[in-house]
């Protein structure tokens, strides 16, 4: 059996719905039948590939012609589901309705449910789920009547509470400090 192309031959080749220009650069038999190393033209040779005869045709003006119907049929779907898509964002845009799935970027008081053992570990205090970000960036960055910039409250640092622990018999001792003393 004789293949239906030879080695630099120029053809038209599918590369997924359409048709390209192509150069047929290498053959191998596999099997019954004969494999194209592929050179589209135009396009880098990372896009090189081997295809089979079913995905190849002569470059005759019939071909050419089925080459633009494809293009132009192409394109057409193409733009009719961009405006397909345009119009259904459109429709969904404008508020929060009970069909969005869009959340704020941070969560305000949406707070997780957690285990007692993780809970423990948690440090967070109430101050941060009830303002976000954002609006804490925006108090540092206003500027005050009288011409001075006024900065976010400082969080008090937790005070250390001093525990005093003997190893040998396992014996633990909390000790409240004055405040005037701390």
């Amino acid at each position: 059996m004789q293949p239906k192309y030879s080695v630099e031959e120029k053809v038209l080749c599918y590369h997924g719905p359409l048709l390209y220009e192509a150069k047929c650069t290498k053959l191998k038999k596999e099997g019954g039948s004969y494999q194209y190393y592929i050179h589209y033209q135009g396009w880098n040779k990372n896009w090189d590939e081997w295809v089979t005869e079913s995905r190849m045709l002569k470059q005759t003006s019939d071909n050419f012609e089925k080459q633009k119907k494809l293009l132009s049929s192409h394109l057409a779907i193409s733009k009719a589901n961009k405006k397909l898509k345009k119009e259904i964002r459109k429709g969904s845009k404008g508020g929060s309705d009970s069909n969005s799935n869009s959340r704020a970027s941070t969560p305000v008081g949406d707070k997780p449910t957690t285990s007692t053992a993780s809970a423990r570990h948690s440090k967070r205090s109430i101050g941060d789920d009830e303002r976000s970000t954002s609006s804490r960036d925006e108090e540092g960055s206003q500027v005050a009547k009288e011409g001075t910039i006024s900065h976010p409250r400082k969080k008090a640092k937790p005070k250390a509470i001093p525990v005093f622990s003997d190893e040998s018999t396992g014996a633990r001792v909390t000790v409240d400090l004055p405040t005037e003393l701390k």
